[in-house]
């Protein structure tokens, strides 16, 4: 199936600035063979290291690497630091990611339909499609041009899937899905299984039919074992561009915008409105029913509750705005010698008290 294979071509550090558009600095190297990208200590002298901000100039100087990559503005700093080549770049990550996937290119490990896998016959598969051993498509399921449908996958009754689009082994596809183009699903995904929907009745948990689907933009990709629960009554959606780590679950109706990334081991309870270029951090919580404006930034393990203006920065649980939070773990960390001097102070009155 879709896996990174072995550097399929070597570059020279020339076709590498030639790539990522980058304007060199320094000692003229563009014939030497470039072997990867690699961190400051494991670079040898055949690997390209990145600099991602100032912070990390001093490593340089440390490093044995044929050359590194810097962004605008700092080449000057950079070659008093590092005698290689300096590659000025706007974005080294941007950079680094278009190196890598020219060295490592995503290869299917067959081609066609696995004869272990069980396709129905009334399900479509477009051209160039890939499905591996174990896998099931079932009645009415579209799969589109190029799309790979990993080992021991399910799509479901009516499923449709873009062009270009990858699910890794194991990935669950409920019926009412529907992938737009080029999305990644990693192992153990399960997209459109029921929304935690529950009436009490007669002090039993009776269930509400969950009868909405899920629909996924172009471009998300999901990490392993993440869940995306289908709506209630209409469908749970996230847009296109948004990245969503390991171990994320996203609730039933949750209505996520384009270009927002969750980190692992958060969740988003039911109804959770996302707008567009939300930012969270590992282990977040949202109450649900609630708006996260766009481009807002929520710290790691923050606990969200109520609506957020957009362009917000929040921390803590329950959240506060950031600077109030820092603020307030600030005097939290004081907490004990506080008490100490209330503790004297209140001797201290006692004895005046008795005297």
């Amino acid at each position: 199936m879709a896996r990174r294979s072995r550097a399929a071509e070597r570059l020279t550090l020339g076709q590498v600035i030639d790539l990522i558009d980058g304007t060199p600095h320094g000692p003229d190297h563009g014939d030497a063979e470039v072997a990867g990208v690699a961190e400051f200590a494991h670079a040898t002298a055949h690997h390209i290291i990145f600099v991602a901000d100032q912070r990390r100039l001093p490593s340089l100087g440390d490093s044995e690497a044929l050359a590194a990559i810097v962004p605008e503005g700092l080449a000057n700093d950079a070659q008093e630091l590092f005698d290689g080549p300096i590659v000025e770049v706007a974005d080294p990550h941007s950079a680094v990611a278009a190196i890598l996937e020219r060295l490592f290119p995503t290869v299917a490990g067959w081609s066609g339909v696995h004869p272990d896998a069980l396709v129905d016959p009334t399900a479509r598969l477009g051209n160039g499609v890939v499905v591996g051993p174990g896998a099931v498509i079932d009645a009415s399921a579209q799969v589109g041009d190029d799309s790979e449908v990993g080992p021991g996958c399910y799509v479901g009754h009516g499923v449709t899937l873009g062009e270009a689009c990858v699910l890794h082994a194991n990935t669950s596809l409920y019926e009412g899905t529907r992938l737009g183009d080029r999305v990644l699903l990693h192992s153990g995904v399960v997209v459109g299984a029921d929304g935690f929907g529950f009436a009490r009745d007669a002090g039993t948990q009776l269930k509400i039919p969950q009868v909405g689907g899920v629909v996924i933009g172009d471009d998300v990709e999901i990490g392993a074992n993440s869940c995306v629960d289908r709506g209630t009554l209409r469908e749970t959606s996230i847009g296109a561009g948004t990245k969503i780590d390991n171990l994320v679950q996203i609730g039933h109706n949750c209505q996520i915008g384009q270009g927002c990334a969750i980190s692992a081991l958060s969740g988003l309870a039911g109804s959770t409105v996302l707008e567009d270029g939300v930012i969270m951090g590992g282990n977040v919580g949202t109450a649900g029913h609630q708006v996260i404006g766009a481009n807002t930034l929520v710290a790691a393990k923050s606990g969200v509750h109520g609506d957020i203006a957009p362009g917000s920065m929040i921390a803590g649980s329950p959240h506060l705005d950031i600077r109030k939070w820092r603020r307030s773990i600030g005097a939290f960390a004081k907490l004990p010698e506080l008490i100490r001097r209330v503790r004297r102070l209140e001797r201290t009155a006692e004895r005046s008290d008795e005297e």
